[in-house]
């Protein structure tokens, strides 16, 4: 009964593609490897090593990076799809704990943009001048 067996999931770790995506956290926190490396408490060669997905980390070490970036370590694992839901509740979440000042130029903001958006997504009008340089039947 071979013909019932499962294939096991591959459940190894792309230690290449985590490192890319700790590189990425790393740059939008500003932090260069080594204030990283600092803060994590490793070296900067292994904090580059890491990076390049040319050695593998420690439970220990991929956990303090995580609380380092202050990123999920489900996020370091994998490529995330933001949801809708996802952005709203960030939303919501940096609204809710902000003060009424910064709540109005929150408010000022989103509407200058959105008029923005307005004007500028609307498509032009077509008149079917200069259309390849041929005129329209």
């Amino acid at each position: 009964m071979d013909y019932l067996k499962l294939e096991e999931p591959d459940r190894s770790l792309d230690y290449c593609a985590i490192g890319k995506r700790i590189r990425f956290y790393r740059k939008n926190k500003g932090y260069t490897q080594e204030k990283l490396a600092e803060l994590v408490d490793i070296s900067t060669t292994h904090m580059s090593h890491i990076e390049t997905g040319s050695t593998k980390l420690s439970l220990e070490c991929f956990a303090t990076l995580s609380e380092a970036l202050e990123v999920k370590a489900d996020d370091l694992l994998h490529d995330q799809e933001e949801t809708q839901e996802d952005i709203r509740a960030e939303i919501i979440e940096l609204l809710e704990n902000s003060p009424v000042k910064r709540l109005r130029v929150y408010y000022d903001m989103l509407t200058a943009l959105d008029l923005s958006l307005t004007r500028n997504m609307t498509p032009p009008a077509f008149s079917g001048q200069n259309c390849n340089n041929r005129s329209a039947p």
